[in-house]
């Protein structure tokens, strides 16, 4: 039993070992297709790669922009901003901003806070420092008494404020986002075109979506809230 186990486990090592290959090697050529300007082949490399990580969906964005699809950049680049590490999301927040700044589109400052807050709340080092000022916070407490009450009060609010933030980045990071990708998108009042229309979405507008109805999306925009078609939504 043990033996047939055993190999198991070396097999398994094997595929992934033999994936992680496949996949690097195909990411390499889809960069020397870029490289000679053969975008198309390129994105199709790209676009090959299963369970892509941030570095490659950041390439797809690149190719995307490459070949004029702005709304396609937009989605792919907040996909890389929800995973990806503080260089490549620098990257792609640079791309977004030019993209956005072809389609007209206006930076929402208050969801770019809230964005970065769930990233960074969830990263193991904020964690680290939450639970150390609550230790530190209940050591104070237990040592010094009553004669060190405003002291206690200090750290209790800052534990508090701290705690909020972890609250709210981990509320922010369970709901879901998409980006509107065709040039115009029809809001209607129900899931399915008979409903009349409510909005019109314009390509790259970022929506809140909140339900899902067979092909239907449920959405809040800031004018108001309606349901979209699926194939209209690219989720980040």
């Amino acid at each position: 039993m043990k033996n047939i186990f055993t190999i198991v486990l070396v097999v398994a090592a094997v595929t992934g070992l033999l994936r992680a290959d496949q996949m690097q090697e195909k990411f390499l050529e889809g960069c020397a297709l870029y490289e000679q300007q053969k975008v198309h082949k390129a994105l199709d490399c790209f676009t090959a790669i299963p369970s892509p990580y941030p570095a490659v969906l950041y390439n797809t964005a690149v190719c995307q922009y490459a070949l004029g699809n702005y709304t396609e950049t937009l989605a792919l680049c907040r996909k890389v901003q929800r995973s990806g590490s503080q260089d490549i999301c620098q990257k792609a927040r640079q791309l977004r901003l030019v993209v956005n700044e072809k389609l007209g589109l206006q930076e929402n400052s208050v969801f770019e806070i809230a964005f970065w807050v769930s990233r960074y709340v969830s990263h193991p080092i904020f964690i680290f420092l939450f639970f150390a000022v609550l230790a530190f916070l209940s050591f104070c407490v237990w040592y010094f008494g009553a004669t060190r009450k405003k002291l206690s009060a200090i750290f209790a609010v800052l534990v508090c404020c701290m705690g909020s933030l972890v609250v709210y980045g981990y509320w922010f990071r369970a709901q879901r986002y998409g980006i509107v990708i065709p040039k115009v998108s029809s809001v209607y009042a129900g899931p399915d075109k008979q409903y009349h229309t409510v909005a019109q979405l314009e390509g790259g507008q970022q929506v809140k979506v909140v339900q899902e109805d067979q092909s239907w999306y449920k959405v809040y925009f800031p004018e108001g809230k309606g349901w979209v078609e699926q194939a209209d939504i690219t989720l980040f």
